[in-house]
């Protein structure tokens, strides 16, 4: 199909999720990937497990110039907490906010127009109930954050979908519901160019910086008209948010009682999976540790995120949108490594790239150990594992891949039975780990719940896909593979026992894909068990050519050596075959 366009704007270069941890030492380089040194922009920093404040930089007021989300505190200049801006990313000392000995987040925040903007400015005198401040964010802000520089104050929050535009605000350092004042945002709501505040109520003569984030402005892909940031609300329990695409990063706020008013942080690279009760947040109120479970308010779908709040209260949020730009190596979304069990918590990295998905396989099955192979994946959270030549539902293994809050890699465990990292009780067990990294155009998962009906399900592979593995999570079920090459009525068996694993295709009729090839945007899916039946949860891995990354194809053979042409310049690193017209593993 050609080259993707890689001309235009993504949110890949704008925004940030990093995890590191600190080393306690000055001149720590800490790398986003993101160019803040001639771009500008912001940085917020968390220890995720440790009761540090939060920490907030930009390039306006300069590094080392920190506030703190969690207290009102003015501005201080401490030279040991962020050093630097860098071209890819930033320095830092061994504050407490930033580098001390503790595992840490990172959010970067690049200027860019119609996704954020940071704004210094000064009151004046206090006799100005519409003072006009001038931004560059090139559309009506969907969310201003503002914080008094020079002394202390609240930060103090404008979001669009608050009940005035001029008079709500909330406050990011407590869990106080909306405050009213009277024109608090000037007589007139933000626009384009300018937002407008009450010197009366912001003080005479202070200083402050703005924080100002877009909503669905567009201004990005290839297109340049798609939207990477939304800033909304939702009402009721347990509902479904649509944005048009998959989240990494949430804030979100109830927003009409104080009672559970949290403002709750999740992210991808921390743990913000599908299924409900195992996501890791933070709270910008307050510098408590990252926390498994309890809110659980954010599980992104495809097309947004559903939510799990007992309440049936409004919350709003700022949601910023998946990695989104389509890859031009191989090495950015593969990575293959073969290394020895330990049997002790362990750290596996190399990867140049977080982990979507890891398959783990004993090389051996030496001492008796498992030779299933062992899909984990971020979207359906870690230690959930699917095998792969077994009917068996999802499962959590205990001690297996116990972690992908890793910037190159992910955490195993301790465990002692063979499955992902056990040293053996003889010669040891070698595995090998196949890394992938979701991307449009090569890879995408997608998790969903089947409707018993024929339906469709959105994903973000952004092409059609050509491979498709399905596997049932609830239930010991068949896993079904479609390809492209077989058609929409035909499908392979992948997660299956060694005789069906090795059977030749099989024709399932409308009940696979109701007889439709897969599109851009959706799969459609018939009424078979193994795909859609009513309430069942369900898993999808889906792939597709991408020029000069990976090609999905077929051949025939003849018994003798073929030269496979997959279009690479440097030959392939990872092969998966099946053949199709009769039995044959994979």
């Amino acid at each position: 199909t050609g080259a993707w366009p890689l001309a235009g704007n993504w949110i890949d270069d704008v925004f940030s999720s990093t995890l590191y941890t600190g080393t306690g030492a000055s001149d720590q380089v800490v790398t986003t990937g993101i160019n803040l040194l001639s771009k500008g922009g912001m940085v917020w920093t968390k220890a995720r497990n440790t009761a540090y404040n939060h920490g907030v930089f930009d390039t306006v007021r300069g590094a080392a110039n920190i506030l703190w989300t969690d207290l009102t505190n003015a501005q201080q200049n401490l030279s040991n907490s962020l050093q630097s801006f860098t071209s890819t990313g930033f320095t830092v000392g061994g504050y407490a906010s930033t580098g001390a000995s503790s595992t840490y987040v990172a959010w970067t925040f690049r200027d860019q127009p119609k996704f954020f903007d940071v704004v210094t400015f000064s009151t004046g005198a206090a006799t100005n109930n519409n003072l006009r401040v001038s931004h560059s964010l090139g559309s009506v802000p969907g969310c201003m954050i503002l914080k008094r520089t020079d002394g202390a104050g609240d930060w103090v929050v404008w979001h669009r979908s608050l009940a005035s535009a001029t008079n709500s605000l909330l406050n990011l350092n407590t869990t106080a519901a909306v405050t009213t004042r009277t024109n608090a945002w000037g007589a007139s709501g933000p626009t384009s160019t300018d937002f407008g505040i009450d010197t009366l109520y912001f003080g005479s003569n202070a200083t402050y910086v703005a924080y100002i984030f877009a909503h669905d402005a567009g201004g990005f892909g290839a297109t340049g008209n798609e939207n990477v940031i939304s800033c909304g609300s939702w009402t009721g329990a347990n509902t479904e948010v649509s944005l048009g695409w998959e989240p990494q990063w949430v804030l979100c706020k109830r927003s009409d009682s104080a009672t559970v008013g949290a403002w709750e942080i999740a992210d991808i690279m921390r743990g913000m999976p599908a299924s409900p009760g195992s996501e890791n947040y933070l709270l910008a109120n307050t510098s408590a540790v990252e926390t498994a479970g309890g809110y659980n308010f954010i599980q992104p779908t495809a097309t947004g995120f559903r939510t799990n709040t007992v309440s049936t209260g409004t919350y709003i949020y700022i949601a910023i949108r998946r990695p989104m730009k389509p890859p031009t190596t191989g090495t950015s979304v593969y990575y293959g490594l073969s290394r020895e069990g330990t049997s002790t918590n362990t750290t596996v990295t190399g990867s140049p790239f977080p982990v979507d998905l890891a398959i783990i396989k004993n090389r051996f099955n030496n001492d008796g150990m498992p030779s299933n192979g062992f899909f984990f994946d971020r979207l359906r959270g870690p230690l959930n594992a699917i095998l792969s030549n077994d009917t068996a539902a999802q499962a959590s293994y205990t001690g297996s891949l116990t972690g992908f809050d890793v910037q190159n890699g992910y955490r195993v465990g301790n465990e002692t039975t063979g499955w992902v990292n056990y040293t053996g009780p003889s010669n040891g067990a070698l595995y090998m780990n196949w890394m992938f990294r979701r991307a449009p155009g090569f890879m995408d998962v997608v998790c969903y719940t089947g409707t018993g009906t024929n339906t469709t399900v959105n994903h973000n592979l952004g092409v059609a896909p050509e491979l498709i593995l399905f596997k049932k999570r609830d239930t010991a079920t068949a896993g079904l593979v479609y390809s492209a090459t077989l058609g929409n009525t035909n499908g392979l068996y992948f997660f299956n026992t060694a005789a069906g694993g090795a059977s030749a295709s099989t024709s399932f009729g409308s009940l696979f894909l109701n007889s439709t090839d897969p599109t851009s945007a959706v799969i459609s899916l018939g009424t078979g068990s193994s795909i859609n039946a009513s309430g069942g949860t369900y898993v999808a891995y889906l792939f597709a050519s991408c020029p000069g990354v990976s090609k999905v194809g077929s051949y025939t053979g003849t018994a003798a050596s073929l030269n496979i042409d997959c279009g690479f310049t440097g030959g392939a690193r990872f092969v998966l075959i099946k053949r199709t017209n009769a039995s044959g593993a994979w």
